[in-house]
């Protein structure tokens, strides 16, 4: 699970940003005195944290058996990025973990006089004296990016994002981020091998069951997005004749137990559409309380686009199972 890491100006909200991410992604924040806590307290005397807080340069003074302050703290982030996730708030965690393929980076900046703006009022303090203290501030990032790495802390290609909240709200830098944080989830979900390779027995178990190509490619899409789901799970009767029999059925491709949800596929063939809009009508008329929703194949196709990378191989299996089915007796899709 991915690790966010937060670089932020102060003055630029950086801090209210992580708040909100944390609590809206669910995962804890680590700052600066807490990684330290976490992550050196066996190596580190009162005095190192003082210097450590003080000067990049006590980063590169041996902590254990030969390896340095940063060394030892770049492994230690690395192995808790490896399997578990938070955000990471300041400390040059983005370069700490720079490579690492679960961490995500962003960058929270704003124009240096919208800073000294919101500091003055924040802090009840003068334009000079808030200029002096962010310029101090900014002076010191950038060193120990410099010192420590060789980086310039505010390269645009050392983040995944970098968010202006001159511009841009904090609602939209967290919504944003968010975005990148879960589509980097949905990436390493997918090609965690162990993990896929359960889904993928469900999927080939299931697939003997599903009627058209589509489903299957559909249920790749919901397992990308940790989304529990039960293929055809039950038959809804919907018309009954004199002797009450039933009819007219329906069957829902799938459901969501999480979200108590059942969704209808109707993107092979346009023609058995308004049937299944019929059904659904006739079933939450029917039964209320429950929910169902009819995919169709604008929305299939714009949910795959939509994907980026990962979709394209979700499309490229698509396309190519579709091609295959067209060559076998299987109808694509058939009326329930």
């Amino acid at each position: 699970m991915p690790v966010l890491t937060i670089t932020h100006q102060r003055g630029a909200l950086g801090e209210e940003i992580a708040r909100r991410l944390s609590l809206k992604l669910g995962i804890p924040i680590i700052h600066r005195d807490e990684a330290m806590e976490q992550f050196l307290s066996d190596v580190v005397s009162p005095n190192d944290l003082l210097l450590l807080s003080e000067s990049p340069r006590h980063f590169l003074k041996e902590a254990k058996d030969g390896v340095s302050f940063r060394d030892l703290l770049t492994s230690r982030l690395a192995a808790y990025a490896d399997k578990q996730n938070a955000v990471m708030l300041g400390f040059s965690a983005h370069l700490l973990l720079a490579n690492h393929p679960h961490a995500i980076h962003l960058n929270v900046t704003a124009p240096f006089d919208v800073r000294v703006e919101r500091f003055r009022i924040r802090k009840g303090q003068n334009a000079e004296q808030v200029r002096e203290k962010l310029l101090s501030s900014d002076r010191k990032s950038r060193r120990y990016a410099t010192i420590l790495y060789g980086a310039e802390e505010q390269d645009p290609f050392l983040y995944h994002l970098t968010v202006n909240t001159g511009k841009v709200s904090v609602d939209a830098a967290v919504s944003m981020a968010a975005g990148v944080y879960k589509d980097q989830m949905a990436r390493e979900f997918l090609f965690n091998s162990e993990d896929e390779d359960l889904r993928v027995r469900k999927r080939e178990e299931e697939s003997t069951r599903m009627k058209n190509v589509s489903e299957i490619s559909f249920a790749r899409v919901l397992d990308m997005y940790q989304l529990r789901w039960i293929y055809e799970p039950k038959t809804f009767p919907l018309e009954w004749d004199s002797d009450g029999n039933v009819t007219l059925g329906f069957s829902p491709d799938f459901y969501l137990p999480d979200y108590n949800l059942y969704l209808e596929l109707t993107v092979m063939n346009p023609k058995y559409a308004s049937n299944k809009h019929k059904k659904a009508r006739l079933l939450g008329e029917l039964y209320p309380g429950t929910n169902v929703q009819v995919v169709y194949r604008r929305d299939f196709d714009h949910l795959l686009r939509s994907l980026s990378t990962a979709g394209e191989s979700i499309s490229e299996a698509y396309d190519e199972a579709q091609s295959k089915g067209n060559n076998r007796s299987v109808p694509e899709e058939e009326e329930e």
